[in-house]
């Protein structure tokens, strides 16, 4: 009955295309390119602005030309590898060592397309002797607005965030209401006693934390500016109300806390250029608190959380911060798992063919 439906399907001209070795170099031919476009625009404009643009989309341009993002790659090469593997494939026994690095491979994707859409990356910006038990979004902004009554109780809040403009105007029950009217993505706004409110667009940070947004609202026909950088605004109404609404990043709670008791960066010899950060930190987890050394090639692991050594700075009175990545992975074994099948199925494979071949020669 299977060989029979493998049969039919491998005469039908678009599965046959579909399931061909053709169609993989051709996808393979396309992800070099998107490889090595993503690097180079990665020096120019900064990893974020990068990985958006080719790396996690379905659709990607160098220069006016268009060509399939990695994402639609990423899909047709795994729909390609799963067809061939079920349509082309002799499941015998000397071909066990084949069929367990396929399955491997498509784990290995399956890995992929279950991180890009399920995990979470944030991270921690935190100073020696500081601790942290909170994340925040590389790149979520929220516009966080809260009313109060005269005696200061909250009566409402709203968080919107402005990645998704998507609802430009915000009501509230005592119908004064909120126009969204422009956001700025990297922006600074000056209050002067001349010129009255400024805001100055800033060129786009490659280490895309570091951009600070800014808002242009309109509250009941008033013009209000906002910034990410500790901007906020407060209104007292006729009637007692208190309104305040302010930008911050999403903020994500960690089940462990991270205590900052050293930094270093070792640069190559006779340059300015690091060649590697490290974190010594007093972990804490489950009321388990160990230390830890947390550098650019050892993470730390939680759970489904990882901690990697993202960055090393000095603020401008002289005190060393880390940035610390933390990234949520509900699959991060599956990656292990995958590779574990690739080579262990290769070793296999070869063992097979050496055993078969021996027995050739010593018939």
């Amino acid at each position: 009955m299977l060989k029979a439906i493998r049969q039919k399907l491998n005469k039908n001209p678009l599965v046959n295309f579909l399931a061909s070795t053709k169609l993989a170099v051709v996808l393979i031919f396309f992800l070099i390119i998107i490889v090595v476009a993503g690097t180079l625009e990665q020096s120019v404009t900064g990893l974020y602005q990068a990985r958006e643009k080719y790396f996690d989309a379905y659709l990607s341009f160098i220069g006016p030309i268009p060509i399939p993002g990695t994402l639609s790659i990423l899909w047709a090469m795994t729909f390609n590898l799963s067809l061939s593997f079920l349509l082309r494939f002799n499941f015998t026994k000397k071909n066990t060592g084949l069929i367990l690095s396929h399955s491997g491979l498509i784990l290995l994707f399956i890995s992929g397309f279950f991180h890009f859409y399920y995990s979470k990356e944030s991270f921690i910006d935190i100073k020696e002797a500081e601790t942290s038990s909170i994340s925040q979004s590389y790149d979520d902004w929220q516009l966080e607005i809260k009313q109060f009554d005269g005696n200061f109780k909250e009566l409402e809040t709203k968080s919107i965030s402005i990645n998704k403009l998507d609802t430009r105007n915000i009501e509230f029950k005592n119908k004064f209401n909120i126009f969204i009217e422009r956001k700025y993505t990297n922006a600074k706004v000056f209050h002067t006693p001349f010129a009255g409110i400024l805001v100055k667009e800033l060129p786009l940070e490659k280490e895309y934390e570091k951009n600070i947004p800014a808002l242009k609202l309109v509250l009941n026909k008033e013009e209000i500016f906002l910034d990410g950088d500790e901007n906020s605004f407060e209104r007292i109404f006729s009637n007692g109300n208190n309104l305040t609404l302010s930008l911050k990043r999403k903020e994500f709670n960690l089940p462990f806390t991270i205590k900052l008791l050293d930094v270093e960066r070792e640069l190559h010899p006779n340059s300015m250029i690091a060649s590697s950060y490290s974190s010594k930190v007093a972990f804490k987890d489950s009321g388990i608190e160990r230390e830890a050394i947390i550098s650019m090639n050892k993470p730390i692991r939680s759970g489904s959380y990882t901690v990697y050594q993202a960055r090393y700075g000095i603020d401008l009175d002289g005190n060393e911060f880390s940035v610390l990545a933390v990234v949520k992975n509900l699959n991060y074994q599956l990656p292990y798992w995958a590779t574990f099948l690739i080579n262990f199925g290769l070793i296999l494979h070869f063992i097979i063919a050496f055993l078969n071949y021996k027995r050739k020669v010593k018939a």
